[in-house]
Order: structure tokens, then C-alpha cells, then sequence
């Protein structure tokens, strides 16, 4: 039977291939793909690596829809936004037990994918979106900026990671993963109306990686955090 780990490494550098030629990562982004597909499926097994794919070709079909009508359309993802997203994941599935650690790199994968559909979709409604869903209007693409269809579209994201994580664990881990991505796709609104914009250079980074990160320690909590 293959390593895993030399799984991962032949499957990470497929997987980033496939990215490049999408023109959807830089080459910094490509190489901190494949590292993290490696760990998620050398350590992880299926789950997390299916966790993770569910993350990076969900983001890039989103990314691409009505590419067009988006600001900044066309910019390719680097390794700052990789680690920023995927990065807590890694370390709570080195982390944290095995049984909880696996629902908790399930939400925080779940919660930075939530967070990238509802970014995504969001810039294509047709009404501007409101500061934290019910403040005052605000340009399209303002952080903490959120909209109905972003906010479902977020949903439906969270509930899709709960489902695929359910598939290669059971039942429990329906719940914290959802409740979790949710969460985590909660709280980088949250950050970025508030203090995102006081955050130096790697403001939005910063705040991926603590949305994310929450969504793994909120699903960890729930199903006992031990």
C-alpha cells in the first residue's frame, strides 16, 4: 500500500498543476497547496483531504463565477491567502486527539470555505450588502459587507462541508461541522467591520486564519473539547 504521505505529495502536486493551468494560484500559492494537501492526507486521511479539496475547488468555482462583475477579478490566490485559510486546519489536525480533531479540521476547512462562498456570491447580488447584514448600506466588496444571497450561499457552503465530513466519519460530526463553519464564517464579518482595516499588511489573512481557526475550536467545544 502507497504512504500516505507520498499519496498526498504526488496528489498535492496534481492538485496544484490542475490550479496553476486554471490560472487560479500563484506559484507561491501552488507549493503551499501541495504541502497541505500532503499533510492533510498524510496525517488526516480521506477526511481531511476530502475536507480540503472541498475548500480549494469549491473556492475556485466560486471565485470564477461572474468573474467579470467583481472587483479585483482575475487576482490569483498566494501562499499568505493558503495558509490564512487551510493553515489552522493543519494544526488542529496535529493537535488535537483524533476523534474530536477530525470534526474540528472538518469546521475550520468548513468555516474558511463558508466564509469564501459567501465572499464570492455575495458580489454578484443585485442590492448592495449591509454592514453586518442589517447596518447601513456599504460598497460591494467592503469588509463586513454581507448580503442575503452571500449569507445563504455561506450556509449552503457550511452545510456541504458537514455533509461531505459526515460521509467519511458518522453522524456526529453533522452538527459542530455546520455549527462551526458557520461560526467561523460569522466571526471574519465580525473582524473585518471592526478591526481588520487596523490590522498592518496582513489584515485579511489575519483575520481568515482566526475565522477559520474559531470554527474548528467551536466544533471541538461541542462535541466536548477533549
Amino acid at each position: 500500500m502507497t504512504d500516505p504521505w507520498v499519496l498526498g505529495g504526488v496528489m498535492g502536486a496534481a492538485l496544484a498543476a490542475v490550479l496553476w493551468r486554471c490560472r487560479s494560484v500563484t506559484p507561491s500559492g501552488a507549493v503551499a497547496g501541495c504541502a497541505l494537501t500532503t499533510v492533510f492526507l498524510g496525517a488526516g486521511g480521506w477526511g481531511a483531504f476530502s475536507a480540503f479539496v472541498l475548500l480549494v475547488l469549491g473556492g475556485t468555482v466560486v471565485t470564477r463565477l461572474g468573474r467579470a462583475r467583481k472587483p479585483g477579478h482575475g487576482r490569483r490566490r498566494d501562499a499568505g491567502q493558503a495558509l490564512a485559510n487551510a493553515g489552522p486546519a493543519a494544526v488542529l489536525l496535529l493537535v488535537v486527539p483524533a476523534a474530536p480533531g477530525a470534526i474540528a479540521v472538518a469546521a475550520a476547512l468548513g468555516a474558511a470555505w463558508s466564509d469564501t462562498a459567501s465572499s464570492e456570491v455575495g458580489l454578484l447580488a443585485q442590492r448592495r450588502p449591509r454592514m453586518l447584514l442589517f447596518g447601513p448600506a456599504v460598497e460591494p466588496g467592503r469588509d463586513g459587507g454581507m448580503t442575503l444571497l452571500g449569507t445563504a450561499a455561506g450556509i449552503v457552503a457550511a452545510v456541504t462541508a458537514a455533509v461531505v465530513a459526515m460521509a467519511f466519519g458518522d453522524s456526529s460530526f453533522l452538527v459542530p461541522v455546520m455549527v462551526g463553519a458557520v461560526c467561523g464564517n460569522l466571526l471574519d464579518s465580525i473582524l473585518g467591520a471592526t478591526v481588520e482595516s487596523r490590522i498592518c499588511c496582513y489584515g485579511n489573512e489575519i483575520v481568515n486564519a482566526l475565522a477559520s481557526a474559531s470554527g474548528g475550536c467551536v466544533a471541538w467545544l461541542l462535541v466536548g473539547g477533549a
